[in-house]
């Protein structure tokens, strides 16, 4: 999946948080930073790791869930 920026960004977490989701995982450390986030009340988890391969970033799940009390 592409890079999402911007207003399309603020977008696709609005549809998800209308959708029923609790919580967005992103590896993009400037979402912070993004002006059409403001109002929303999805939760964002930010993975911060030296790559954001998809083989690196499945070994994270075990501890994501158990963030997340699933």
């Amino acid at each position: 999946m592409g890079r999402v920026q911007g207003a399309e960004e603020g977008a696709l977490l609005r549809s998800a948080e209308e959708a029923g989701y609790a919580v967005f995982l992103t590896v993009d450390a400037g979402i912070r930073y993004q002006p059409t986030l403001s109002g929303l009340r999805i939760a964002m988890i930010v993975i911060r790791r030296s790559t954001n391969r998809m083989e690196e970033l499945r070994l994270l799940v075990p501890a994501i869930l158990k963030v997340l009390g699933s």
